[in-house]
């Protein structure tokens, strides 16, 4: 028989993806045929889902680099070094970052946003969750998958002043397997729940994070009193001195208060940056840590 297949999509609350199979027979033509009809819930984004999942934690560290469009400042490409496999593209309209997995890509496309709000607090979301929020009038409380502060800090009253960041994802358990995507509830959770753990991490730091996330903060450097500069090794992924230049730690007990990098960003050249990201940060989460650097 002839096998023909329907898709279709529609608005629903249902976090799944619904198949169903129907059969006919046709007497006309003595034949049977199968009819296969996909709904697809609008929430459902593979893609997005795929690059907002942590990389596994046996992957170790990726290498990518980011390059700054030399023509419009506003916007960045992130590629995979080995290789140069493009991986996700960003554009700043206003005061967010709009973030899509094709190069150019038109807004309506895109499929995260950072959003950027008063005191240096960033979140990012997904662009469709967003755009069906706003249409509702109800953009307060969407789920986000990140959290960033950025904030000033000084080890004494005589050093310089340095940018320093805080960040809180969704805690994901690794499978250690690279190519199994994360559940959909893994991914995103309250953003009122991730500003509360970054409150308690500064409040006070040997605090624990509550299961549901994890909480970063920028490595501090040493300062050398000689050369009168700070000083934090970067293993050739800084080639030039930056105030963006930064690595990150995880700063809870479950996975590691042994100082472990987990983000480094570095400047390389002019317009160029390295950045290298292990578990438990995705390349989503990479990227706009990157893009969130450029109000520094």
């Amino acid at each position: 028989g002839i096998n023909s297949m329907a898709i279709t999509r529609f608005p629903t609350g249902s976090a799944g993806i619904i198949v169903e199979h129907s059969y006919c027979l046709d007497k006309s033509r003595h034949r049977s045929e199968e009819h296969v009809s996909i709904y697809i819930p609008e929430q459902v984004d593979p893609l997005c889902d795929r690059l907002m999942t942590a990389r596994a934690r046996c992957d170790g560290m990726l290498r990518c680099i980011v390059q700054e469009n030399e023509k419009k400042q506003n916007e960045l490409s992130m590629h995979i070094e080995e290789g140069n496999i493009f991986l996700l593209a960003a554009r700043k309209i206003g005061k967010d970052w709009v973030i899509s997995a094709q190069p150019r890509a038109p807004e309506r496309a895109a499929l995260a946003r950072l959003r950027s709000h008063s005191g240096g607090v960033f979140t990012c979301v997904r662009q469709c969750t967003l755009a069906t929020a706003v249409a509702r009038s109800s953009a307060v409380g969407v789920p986000v998958t990140l959290q960033i502060e950025h904030m000033v800090d000084q080890g004494s009253d005589d050093l310089p002043e340095l940018n320093a960041m805080m960040v809180a994802v969704p805690y994901m358990a690794s499978s250690d397997v690279s190519d199994e995507s994360s559940p959909s509830s893994e991914l995103e959770c309250s953003s009122t729940e991730l500003a509360k753990q970054l409150r308690i991490a500064n409040d006070t730091p040997n605090a624990m994070p509550r299961r549901g996330s994890v909480v970063l903060e920028t490595k501090r450097p040493k300062w050398n009193s000689q050369d009168e500069l700070y000083e934090l090794p970067f293993h050739g992924r800084a080639n030039r001195a930056s105030e963006r230049n930064l690595q990150l730690t995880v700063l809870d007990g479950r996975q590691g208060t042994d100082g472990k990098t987990v983000l480094l960003h570095g400047k390389l050249d002019e317009r160029l940056f390295a950045l290298d990201f292990a578990y438990p940060l995705s390349p989503l989460h990479a990227f706009a840590i990157c893009c969130s650097t450029f109000s520094w």
